[in-house]
């Protein structure tokens, strides 16, 4: 009797389990119909000399027209929130299969970034043809098994989900496939006025432990490779985050050595910023969160301008030693 209902509720388990897989190989499907705005950035966005890619942190910590003027090459900034290195491995085969291809980029990985999961709707309409199936199994072993929620894809993916029940719904009113791209005077930099308000710091926060998946790894330093044969300059950086979040990152002499590692083996430069040393780090004023034990902090508009001024100066100091 009990092995008899041990045995319905894993047939019934491995039914759902089916059919999420089912429903994500469906996804994938749906995300190549439905391309979204990157895939019209990528093929239209200005020439541009110095490239910036990145999550979050890439997408409000650079000004790109203050660097422009600062290092006087053309600047465009990739940076957008969740765009984890997985995504930009795809992107950037994309752009040098379209012969855009800039001088210098600069990938920003900060301390979270290398347990990011990717979106499907954000990456499948870069992958090569013939390619599919890789992608599809980049996606399988991102499952969370350690999180009940995102054990099942349909929850861990549900803003691909989300995106692609929107899209369809806008093909039936207009029949459009793509997002039409629109020419950004911001060159991409995406910030606000928000301030971090202002408090002491308490005896005791919560602290948070390096944890980078293989896969990311991986794919940072394929990234660094693709540009490298391609001919192009590759910086790795790490932006600056409040000094409540920045101290709470308990394994950052870990992140940092890693990232040192690759970059040495690879022949990229890495740069960190998100040192505590920095005066910027201790000015709430200059971010929009973050927080004693709070992880993942970003600048404003106005850390953000103090910071791409500190990049753009040490940019031009190794440039002269070199």
């Amino acid at each position: 009797m009990i092995k008899n209902s041990i045995k319905k509720v894993c047939l019934f388990l491995m039914g759902f389990i089916v059919i999420d897989i089912v429903l994500l190989g469906a996804l994938l499907i749906f995300c190549n119909y439905f391309r979204s705005e990157e895939y019209s950035l990528a093929k239209n966005y200005p020439e541009s000399e110095f490239l910036i890619f990145g999550t979050s942190h890439a997408q409000e910590s650079f000004v790109s027209n203050a660097l422009s003027d600062e290092i006087k090459k053309s600047v465009y900034n990739f940076g957008r929130a969740r765009r984890n290195i997985f995504f930009n491995y795809y992107l950037s085969v994309f752009l040098i299969d379209q012969a855009r291809k800039p001088d210098h980029i600069c990938i920003v990985m900060s301390y979270n970034d290398f347990r990011e999961t990717t979106r499907p709707y954000m990456v499948s309409q870069f992958v090569p043809k013939g390619e599919g199936f890789s992608l599809f199994y980049s996606l399988l072993i991102q499952k969370k098994w350690t999180s009940m929620r995102n054990f099942f894809y349909t929850d861990l993916f549900s803003s691909s989900y989300r995106m692609m029940i929107s899209r369809s719904m806008s093909w039936l009113k207009n029949r459009k496939r793509e997002i039409p791209y629109w020419e950004d005077a911001e060159r991409g930099y995406r910030g606000d006025d928000s301030i971090l308000s202002e408090y002491e710091e308490p005896e005791e926060f919560p602290t948070h432990k390096f944890k980078a998946y293989s896969m990311q790894k991986e794919y940072l330093i394929n990234t660094i490779r693709l540009w490298k044969n391609a001919g192009c300059n590759v910086i790795i950086t790490d932006t600056p985050e409040f000094i409540g979040t920045r101290l709470s990152e308990i394994e950052y002499e870990q992140y940092s050595a890693l990232m040192e590692k690759i970059a040495s083996e690879e022949g990229a430069t890495f740069k960190s910023f998100n040192d505590p040393k920095i005066g910027l780090l201790s000015d709430h004023t200059s971010f929009k969160d973050g927080g004693w034990g709070v992880p993942n902090s970003h600048l404003n508009k106005k850390g953000a301008n103090q910071f791409t001024k500190l990049f753009a100066q040490w940019l031009i100091s190794i440039s002269k030693d070199k």
